[in-house]
């Protein structure tokens, strides 16, 4: 994705051939970067482009009279040849390490190929003419690949113009934008994105996007110039089609500027001081832009981060590099291009250097510039001076200490140029070894770091000062066994004791720690230690793992399981009205419970005891809850209501409580009227909650006693004993009469007490005697 642009010749040119220009000598100042020369043999290179993986190509001149490609990959300069003729550039490098580009193959006649790589190897893409007689039109260039290998560039076809080609196999012609007679692909982002350049009439830049293979198809979007009539020249587009590139700015029909297009808005990114011109030629994806910044003689690098940088000022002084053109940067911020030294062109790869400022708990994370990865985290306790702190992974290092290998074949020099005081806590990555130990290399002797944590990916030390720093693993030790029991079983809401055993072959002291909630990290030291089951949704079986760990650091995990069992929820009391009930009047009960696993949910079903049965509502809370519902009894008599409730893993709880229903006495006298004394007639009807009489000659009823003014008596009929007679004439479908005795008794308030049926429950209702 990232390129070297191809610029108009009067005024990029002396960026992108080493050899062309002189770049004039700039003083530094803060350093931001650390600088990487990539002139590792032959005489001159330039880097223009670089990948995630900080892999670089460009050019390099094995001598004087020929130009390769090449391809840094971990340190180390390769020489990928040319296609046979005398020189080659490499563009792009996609994150496979992919290389495209162009080789000169006919000096004579000045033709170029495109080419990609397959491994070391140059593939020749040719061109779009090939086989056709175009006589001697036959040059092709590549210059952006993306991470598909999906290869953009142009080619010749019909004369000195060009056409934009995609390679997915098969070299293919894309289309033409409007009435543009030549076109070249740029570059191409991994959403298959082509940046397009056009000429005739003028240079312009289009997206084209949405390709549909060799049946062409797909959009353009042209981006606009600074000014009207202005030249526009793409450069690169990142993942998020932001370009790059040159443009004609306002008020200078003959200069040039850097410019980024995104949303449809073109913007003038300016000039350094002393550069009247300046060309954008790599953008990443976090919106960082490098390029050139040049004059009639020299070139000078720059970066845009929302204000032009001149790189010369973000290195090191003393270095005895000036930094020319940046042609790429990659995703971690590191930048490639080409510098001079003592006249002569070399490939420069600059690494971000971690500022570590003033402050107390400062933690920084550096970049090994060999690999663009950041394993190594130190925090340290006081930074009394601001510096910068840098990280370099090498394969060389100090004899390391009897009985102890090195663990992933690394060293890690850690420096700073920042003052500090105190520890500073060292973390390393070490995933993939086990149990290694973490070493620093201080005053010619290995010393072991003082542990800080070690969470199985990670360890960490604490030392006062920095570089190197090592990995390190026992030679001959043998790693302890660990058993760790079970399998355990425990209810939802408990806690269950897990205990481990181990044995070491050399009889050293083991230490054991658990991962008790399955996150890779053993949390909870002990040999044997407390699972508990709060929070968790049974049945179901959970995994723990045990590590056991000797005193020289090497460790055994295993694992076992813990079934989990579903508990039924606990019903409480059924809540209920206080004494009997009204036959026909709506009951409303209601059944609180508690549920161990949070995450339940829950049904409930009520028995009202007189065979009928209906559903209950559920009202949840976080582990609790309560179950609600409604009944009219029909009939008199006692009732045992039972209410359930069940879990949504089956598990059910019941409660029961005792309820009454009872007739309502719908009075047929007035009770406040004095009845004469004698003979009082008691008159009733038996009725439901509503006033609904429910007598019946079947319904027996029965006098009990009766409460006078002096006090409880006996009952006695005048006809019929202590029974009520029927009487369908009464109330509104019949009732009941009873003729009470009064003779004798006293003027006052009187209760009557009777019976309904066989059941046991005492009816009263009150009278006046006159």
């Amino acid at each position: 994705m990232r390129r070297l642009a191809v610029v108009l010749a009067s005024t990029l040119t002396a960026c992108f051939c080493a050899g062309a220009s002189t770049i004039a000598a700039h003083a530094t100042s803060t350093s931001q970067y650390t600088l990487t020369d990539l002139q590792q043999f032959g005489v001159s290179s330039a880097g223009w482009a670089i990948n995630d993986a900080a892999q670089v190509t460009g050019s390099i001149e094995p001598d004087t009279s020929n130009s390769h490609v090449f391809r840094y990959s971990g340190g180390v300069v390769s020489d990928l040849g040319t296609l046979g003729g005398p020189s080659g550039i490499g563009i792009s490098i996609n994150t496979n390490g992919e290389v495209v580009g162009w080789s000169l193959i006919d000096p004579s006649s000045f033709t170029t190929h495109a080419f990609y790589t397959s491994g070391d190897t140059l593939i020749d893409l040719k061109t779009l003419a090939e086989g056709t007689p175009v006589g001697p039109y036959v040059n092709s260039q590549a210059f952006g690949v993306n991470d598909g290998g999906l290869v953009v560039g142009e080619s010749q076809i019909d004369g000195p113009g060009t056409r934009a080609f995609l390679y997915n196999g098969l070299l293919r012609q894309l289309p033409l934008p409007g009435a543009y007679a030549y076109s070249g692909g740029m570059a191409i982002n991994n959403q298959g994105q082509i940046l397009f350049k056009t000429q005739q009439p003028g240079f312009n830049a289009f997206i084209y996007s949405g390709y549909a293979g060799d049946g062409g198809g797909g959009s353009f979007v042209q981006i606009p110039a600074l000014v009207a009539g202005g030249l526009v020249i793409g450069a690169d587009i990142n993942n998020g089609g932001v370009v790059v590139g040159q443009a004609t700015p306002v008020n200078d029909p003959l200069g040039f500027h850097a410019f980024r297009y995104s949303g449809g808005v073109s913007q003038d990114l300016g000039l350094l001081p002393g550069f009247p011109s300046t060309g954008a030629l790599s953008i990443n994806d976090s919106g960082l832009i490098v390029g050139c910044a040049f004059n009639d003689t020299d070139e000078h690098g720059f970066i845009y981060d929302g204000a032009l940088h001149d790189l010369n000022d973000l290195v090191a002084p003393g270095s005895g590099m000036v930094l020319g053109c940046a042609g790429g940067i990659n995703n971690a911020g590191q930048i490639t291009g080409e510098g001079l030294v003592n006249g002569v062109f070399h490939a420069y790869l600059l690494t971000p250097s971690t500022a570590t400022p003033l402050g107390t708990n400062v933690a920084v994370s550096p970049t090994d510039p060999n690999t663009g990865s950041s394993p190594v985290t130190l925090n340290f306790s006081d930074v009394t001076g601001a510096g910068t702190t840098t990280l370099d992974i090498t394969s060389t290092g100090p004899s390391l200490p009897s009985g102890y290998s090195l663990g992933n074949g690394v060293y890690y020099e850690v420096a700073t140029t920042a003052t500090y005081s105190g520890s500073i806590t060292v973390c390393i990555v070490h995933t993939g070894l086990l149990a290694p130990s973490l070493w620093h290399y201080a005053n010619g002797t290995w010393t072991q770091v003082t542990p800080v944590t070690d969470d199985g990916t990670t360890i960490c030390g604490s030392v006062t000062s920095l570089s190197p720093f090592a990995l390190l693993l026992r030679t001959g030790g043998r790693p302890p066994t660990v058993d760790p029991g079970g399998p355990y079983a425990v209810d939802e809401g408990g806690s269950v004791v897990v205990t481990a055993t181990g044995s070491d072959p050399g009889g050293e002291t083991l230490t054991f720690v658990w991962d008790l909630d399955g996150n890779g990290t053993f949390e909870t030291p002990g040999r044997s230690v407390s699972f508990s089951a709060a929070g968790l949704d049974g049945p179901t079986t959970q995994t723990v793992n045990v590590q056991a760990t000797n005193t020289d650091g090497l460790s055994a995990t295993a694992a076992t399981s813990i079934s989990v069992a579903n508990v039924a929820p606990t019903v409480g009391g059924i809540e209920l009205p206080a004494g009997p009930v009204l036959l026909g009047a709506t009951v409303s009960t209601s059944a609180s419970f508690i549920d161990p696993a949070p995450g339940d949910t829950h049904a409930a079903q009520w028995d009202w005891g007189d065979g009928s049965t209906s559903p209950g509502a559920i009202v949840e809370a976080v582990g609790a809850g309560t179950a609600t519902g409604s009944h009219a009894y029909l009939a008199p008599g006692s009732y045992t209501i039972t209410v359930y409730v069940t879990d949504d893993d089956g598990g059910t709880s019941a409660a029961q409580a005792t309820l009454v229903a009872i007739y309502n006495i719908c009075l047929l006298y007035d009770p406040n009227k004095p009845l004469k004394g004698g003979v009082a007639p008691i008159k009733l009807a038996l009725c439901d909650a509503h006033g609904t009489d429910l007598s019946a000659p079947s319904v027996v009823v029965t006098a009990v006693s009766t409460t006078s003014p002096r006090g409880l008596v006996s009952v006695g009929n005048t006809n019929r004993g202590n029974l009520f007679r029927y009487d369908a004439t009464l109330g509104t479908s019949g009732g009941y009469i009873f003729n009470l005795d009064t003779t004798g008794d006293p003027p006052g308030a009187y209760v009557l007490r009777f019976t309904v049926g066989q059941e046991p429950y005492v009816y009263s209702v009150g009278f006046t005697v006159g």
